[in-house]
């Protein structure tokens, strides 16, 4: 984690995957995309540690993207199926 006053490290947080994109809610908590898991982290920035994730294998692609609508409190994802070849 990064401090945005000064750009100091201020710590590190591991994932347990390979982070891609994230999404904030505004509240203290920071939702990462975890490419390789296909999986979603949820990160307490305050506390500095996972407190949770959602398991996506199986439910259409891996991720792609994250987006989220603070008024209604909706995690967005956008999910990717790989093209065959």
């Amino acid at each position: 984690m990064i401090d945005s006053k000064d750009g100091s490290v201020v710590g590190t947080i591991d994932l347990g995957g390979a982070p891609e994109q994230s999404a904030s809610d505004g509240k203290g908590h920071l939702y990462v995309t975890l490419e390789d898991k296909d999986k979603i982290a949820v990160v307490d920035v305050n506390a500095m540690k996972v407190t949770g994730n959602y398991d996506l294998a199986g439910k259409g692609g891996g991720p792609a993207g994250l987006g989220f609508d603070e008024k209604n409190h909706i995690l967005l994802l956008f999910a990717m199926i790989p093209r065959r070849r």
